[in-house]
């Protein structure tokens, strides 16, 4: 039971320096558009190394494409811009979505009563969406 927890941690702490990871290479290479697509092919490559079981890999690929086309719609009408863009959003900014999308997939509540203890949950199965999972009062 202890060397379950140890690996949930550590499995957490990894999403978690990977999350970090990504922020901190859109705060300094955004103007490097080329080179951090770049990077976050690689985070993608580490990400789905470690979690490519087809549900993930289907989350990756549609958060890539329909993250990015809502935000091209919305910079199109003015919501707002981003700084060097390409086709009104970022060469980068799919990888992004996808590598969040992952990333985020694993990080589930644990379904205890107060709805506070996070934990990393592998679920075999299509994707789903469960109400029970979320904070609501």
């Amino acid at each position: 039971m202890a060397r379950h927890s140890t690996q949930k941690i550590i499995e957490l702490v990894l999403l978690l320096l990977l999350y970090a990871l990504c922020i901190a290479l859109a705060s300094a290479l955004w103007a490097q558009p080329a080179t951090l697509a770049i990077c976050y092919v690689l985070v993608s490559i580490l990400a789905l190394s470690k979690w490519h079981a087809k549900a993930d890999v289907v989350a990756y690929v549609v958060a890539a494409v329909l993250g990015p086309m809502g935000e091209a719609v919305v910079v199109h009408y003015g919501a707002w811009t981003y700084a060097r863009p390409v086709l009104l959003i970022h060469l980068w900014l799919p990888l992004l979505w996808g590598d969040c999308r992952v990333l985020f997939a694993k990080v589930h509540l644990d379904g205890d009563e107060d709805h506070t203890t996070a934990s990393l949950v592998r679920k075999p199965g299509p994707l789903h969406f469960s109400w029970e999972a979320l904070p609501l009062p």
